[in-house]
């Protein structure tokens, strides 16, 4: 192959034009993403049944569905969350099960439970988890000349179907502002003089407000249609209602015993952008489409807008997912640019000339192209992982370049053939070179074989790595000789230049064979250091911090609140107004974003039973660290038990594009019954507030309801006439409202409410003095007939695999993840079962962590065995390759080192490192140990052989060692977005440079022994 590309020059040129041109547009087309396409196997159903107490929905529908679900194929756990009317059940799936095969599994299941579930229970609704379900592009609106009343109306008349048509956009949710509503509220007084009930008020404003087709009738040859028209025109019309007539003959008018207003309805979500309110509009995309791109749409349709309508609002952008998508991957980009131009700047220095060290250099790029070409057709896309893979591989990329060279200068200077002597040296070390890189690929092997989240993050950093080294490979022997054919002999080298490099490189060598032959007489020396750095990485990697994924540290801040259920909006915004006035107290530049309640939308779109009028979340971005930290020592000291709140740093990445962090230590406790899991929990409560003292401690049991039970006394209610059905619908129109109906303008449907006004429902007194009519012109007072108490019930029920269960949460987002679970661990007696028949287990984000490392640790340990097979394939010797092999475990110590010395943890990257650098590091000891091996014959004096083996090896050693070493410098100290790269270059950064320095005297000093014992033969 070598010897035909030399020779066809117009081939070579045209194969190299076509790979540049391919490959360019190859990386236009490829997708840019922060994280590879991450499925999570979890399917969440949605069941609502109307009215039905949470005792009710937990034994009627959690539980009937989560029975059956469970038995679905591939099925890991299940999870449910019950809550008055509504039943959320989750079911988690082995890794790498197919999602929409799941899907449809789970709807079969339910097609049979559906005859055991009641009859007012809502179809469930099946939804499948997917990272697209977060905004991509969040912004905010403001009115200029219009009023904010009807913003929220002008913008889902107007703006939404603007942003609907674009061109990957898949639903727009609205927060905050006002909705239009007619109020119909009810006077008791004068509806008890006028003897109208509110379910007759119901029932004739909903028989008064319809359009009914009657047919058609013949007029001449034709027939026509005849609608009877009867739906309200105004809201005059309403008012004007009859509802009755009275004894004398007089029409009794809605306006006699209700007022009727048009206004709008009560809040349940408030959004503010730097204290002043405004409406949040939040866009997310269809699965599968380019976030960056969708992003760029949505930009210039509201710059479109804000063009069109820039006398009525204002549209600005608070968060845009593509710009730390687009900040990473530039960041990780530029590293790739800078670490070119590093090795550009050792090959110079080691090599003395430019010319060779360009067409090193230029392989890189040219390798990175053809990459790109094998991403492009195996459809993998630019993220921080494939981008850290090429990032990595930026410096042994140049290894068999260097490599290559150093094999054509030899042939050149004993053959007077140039290009003889071009084609012979690259022939020569192909297959030495193949082997090499062979080492470094099949360490990944292992990694394709995970199918937990490890496995699904790093197949594109494994694929990246693979194709770029099998890249650079094809462009070393094929392209390498032939662009030194080509130039070399046209460029003259620097003679200053070529000087100053011999000259370094002489006394480089000079300094190292004077400690090799010092170290070659005093071997226990360089054993002890070998041995000991083993026993001393082990010691200092047990005070190492343990973590998922490295924490990146950004200026976002965010902030999740709670207050004692059944607190009003108004009051939950009072409480955020003061901490939005902190931050801007702090950090005048801060930019703050906050969003109160709920939305009945999004329950039906994301279910979950974290919403109410007593939460809010609150986003801040900030203009320095500094100002950050010193927020959250402010924001600290004005938390209570009152008002809990939990700080999301957002530190951990990953979290970007998954349901749950890995910065929370959660405790779940599985027992009989809720009053023992109840008190187990508040025991568990107290010891870890012991532990953790400045830490907010979250229980499923924080959050319980204040309620007012109605209880009949069945003998009383029946001696008045009255049904339960009847008291309880008329207390439902009553208290909560009656909504059913809809006054229709234009294009228009505008909800009625139908309510009694607010001084009817302050207070349990009023509740017991509501009439209901038992005779004509004779009422009875609800607590004739009715006992009222107050009491507490819980908010939630929680069940994990049929089982009802508690739990403790907690954010360790300060301290190593693995120390925080060891701690709790003995606090809480995880595994034990005590004697109330409860058991305390870890959450199921501690079962994640443990798989992903657990399965990082063993593909690590997998590489390390089919790095030995390929060399004893390769050497046909079962011994030589534990030599080579134990240049692994030297780089144990500086990769321990390296992290303890940059303050990184020990977490799947380092470990996805640790993986890369089984496969980099013996190929040094492959040079030295091949030498030995092929010139053995050729010295008679065994220590002289091992001298000047090592001798001859150093430099193409040191340069390829120096070039992957620096190479990694922009991302060990990249402060940006590239800094999840940072543990991964951090533990080949450390690990290359121990493994290096003391191969280069451990392994000459076993050669020496293993010839003198007749073990190194060819």
């Amino acid at each position: 192959m070598v010897k035909y590309f030399l020779r066809k020059t117009v081939t070579t040129t045209v194969c190299l034009v076509f790979i540049l041109g391919i490959g360019a547009i190859s990386f236009s087309k490829l997708k840019i993403e922060l994280f590879p396409n991450i499925t999570i196997p979890t399917i969440t159903i949605l069941t609502t049944y109307p009215n039905a107490s949470i005792e009710e929905m937990e034994l009627l529908v959690s539980k009937p569905i989560e029975e059956v679900v469970a038995s679905a194929e591939g099925v890991d756990e299940t999870f449910s969350e019950t809550l008055e009317g509504m039943s959320i059940v989750k079911v988690r799936f082995r890794w790498g099960t197919d999602v929409d095969l799941a899907t449809v599994l789970i709807r079969e299941k339910l097609d049979l439970v559906k005859g055991a579930l009641p009859i007012d229970v809502k179809k469930p609704i099946v939804l499948k988890f997917d990272p697209n379900d977060k905004p991509i592009v969040r912004i905010v609106a403001f009115p200029k000349s219009s009023d904010f009343k009807i913003l929220r109306n002008f913008i889902k008349k107007n703006l939404i179907p603007i942003f609907e048509k674009t061109d990957g956009v898949a639903t727009i949710t609205l927060s905050g502002g006002l909705e239009r509503r007619i109020l119909v509220e009810l006077d008791a007084n004068r509806m008890k003089s006028y003897s109208v009930t509110p379910n007759e008020i119901q029932r004739q404003i909903a028989s008064n407000n319809e359009n009914i087709p009657s047919g058609n009738i013949i007029r001449g040859e034709d027939e026509v249609t005849v609608r009877t028209m009867g739906a309200f025109l105004n809201v005059g019309e309403i008012e004007n209602l009859i509802l009755k007539t009275s004894e004398s003959g007089a029409p009794v008018y809605l306006n006699n015993v209700a007022s009727v207003k048009d206004s709008f309805k009560d809040q349940t979500s408030i959004c503010r952008r730097n204290l002043s309110e405004c409406i949040l509009v939040d866009v997310r995309k269809e699965s599968g489409k380019n976030t960056v791109e969708v992003a760029r749409n949505i930009q210039e349709v509201i710059t479109e807008i804000n063009d069109r309508f820039s006398d009525i609002l204002e549209l600005e952008i608070v968060e845009d997912r593509s710009d730390l998508i687009l900040s990473s991957v530039k960041d990780v980009a530029s590293s790739i640019i800078l670490s070119v131009v590093i090795c550009f700047i050792i090959l110079t220095i080691f090599t003395g000339s430019w010319v060779e060290a360009i067409l090193i250099t230029f392989s890189v790029p040219t390798s990175i192209l053809v990459s790109f070409i094998c991403m492009h057709f195996i459809g993998q896309s630019l993220n921080l992982m494939s981008l850290g893979g090429l990032a990595v591989g930026v410096g042994l990329m140049v290894d068999s370049s260097i490599v290559v060279l150093e094999s054509i200068h030899k042939e050149k200077k004993n053959s007077k053939d140039e290009h003889l002597a071009i084609e012979i040296g690259a022939s020569k070390i192909a297959f030495a070179l193949v082997i090499s890189n062979l080492t470094s690929i099949v360490v990944f092997l292992p990694n394709f074989y995970l199918n937990g989240l490890e496995g699904i993050i790093f197949k594109d950093f494994a694929l990246s790595v693979c194709i770029c080294l099998a890249s650079s490979l094809m462009v070393s022997l094929v392209f390498l000789p032939f662009f030194n054919k080509m130039i070399s002999s046209k460029f003259k080298n620097n003679d200053r230049l070529m000087n100053i490099s011999k000259n370094l490189i002489i006394k480089i060598e000079a300094t190292y064979v004077f400690f090799l032959k010092m170290f070659l007489e005093k071997p226990k020396v360089v054993l002890m250091v070998a041995f000991g750095s083993l026993l001393f990485a082990a010691l200092l990697a047990s005070i190492i911090s343990v973590n998922l994924m490295p924490k990146v540290q950004r200026l976002d801040l965010n902030i999740k609140l709670t207050l004692p259920n059944g607190t009003r909006i108004q009051k939950t915004s009072e409480v955020v107004q003061n901490i939005e006035k902190l931050a801007i107290l702090v950090d005048e530049n801060a930019d703050v974003l906050s969003k109160l309640g709920f939305e009945e939308k999004e329950l039906t779109m994301f279910p979950t039973s974290e919403f109410g009028l007593n939460r809010a979340e609150i986003f801040f971005r900030f203009s320095s660290f500094s100002k950050k930290d010193q927020f959250i020592e402010r924001l600290k000291e004005m938390d209570d038990e009152q008002q809990k709140i939990k700080i999301i740093s957002s530190s951990d990445i990953l979290s970007e594009v998954l349901p749950f962090s890995f910065e929370q230590v959660s405790v779940v406790v599985t027992g009989g019954n809720y009053n023992d899991i109840n008190a187990e929990i508040l025991k568990l409560k107290i010891k870890l507030k012991e532990i953790f003292s400045s830490k907010e401690i979250q229980t499923s049991f924080d959050q319980e309801l204040n309620e007012v039970r109605i209880t009949f006394d069945r003998n009383r209610l029946a001696s008045f006439g009255l049904r339960t059905s009847d008291v309880g619908d008329s207390l439902k129109t009553i208290v909560k409202g009656d909504e059913t109906i809809f006054y229709k303008v234009k294009d228009e449907e505008i909800p009625i409410l139908i309510r009694s006004g607010q001084e009817g429902r302050t207070g349990i007194d009023k509740l017991k003095d509501i009439h209901f009519e038992v005779d004509e012109n004779k009422y009875v007072p609800l607590k004739d007939f009715a006992f009222i108490e107050s009491r507490k019930s819980s908010r939630i029920l929680n069940r994990q695999n049929g089982k009802r269960i508690g739990f403790l949460a907690m954010e360790i987002d300060d301290q190593s993840i693995s120390s925080a679970y060891n701690k709790v661990g003995d606090a809480v007696g995880v595994g034990n079962l005590n004697e109330n028949g409860t058991s305390v287990a870890f959450g199921e984000n501690k079962k994640i962590l443990d798989v992903a490392v657990n399965g990082l640790g063993i593909a690590l340990l997998f590489s390390i065995i089919l790095v030995y097979m390929t060399l004893a394939a390769a050497m046909e010797s079962f011994l030589l390759p534990l030599l080579i092999l134990f240049s692994i475990f030297l780089a144990a110590f500086g990769v321990v080192a390296s992290l303890f010395i940059f303050n990184e943890s020990i977490n799947m990257m380092s470990l996805l490192g640790s993986i890369l650098l089984a496969g980099i590091v013996v190929n040094n000891a492959i040079l030295i140990v091949e030498f030995y091996r092929d010139e053995k014959s050729n010295f008679k004096n065994t220590e002289k052989l091992i001298v000047e083996g090592a001798k001859d090896r150093l430099i193409p050693i040191l340069t390829t060692t120096l070039t992957s070493i620096l190479g990694l410098l922009p991302l060990l100290f990249s402060f940006s977005g590239s800094t999840s790269q940072r543990s991964l270059a951090a533990s080949i950064f450390g690990g290359l440079i121990f493994s290096t320095v003391i191969s280069l005297f451990f392994i000459p000093i076993i050669s020496k022994v293993m010839i003198e014992k007749g073990l190194m033969e060819k």
